[in-house]
């Protein structure tokens, strides 16, 4: 394999899995505490974004494995 190639295949990026998202105020960002429910506007069953370098680059399903979700 070429140097190159190598070295962007070494590159790191920030892989991101989005459950969902909701604007909130600043007021009610700093009014959270530790096991605050935020209510998201997607029902659980539906798909996750995959983003990769905050792109959205394709979408699935959580699997639940045991008690973990993968």
């Amino acid at each position: 394999m070429r140097s190159d190639l190598r070295a962007i295949l070494a590159l790191e990026v920030p892989v991101i899995v989005r459950v969902g998202e909701r604007s909130m105020s600043l007021g009610e960002v700093l009014g959270l505490v530790p096991g605050a429910i935020i209510e998201l506007p997607k029902n659980a069953e539906e798909e996750l974004d995959l983003l990769v370098n905050n792109k959205q680059i394709g979408t699935g399903t959580a699997a639940k494995v045991g008690e973990n979700f993968g």
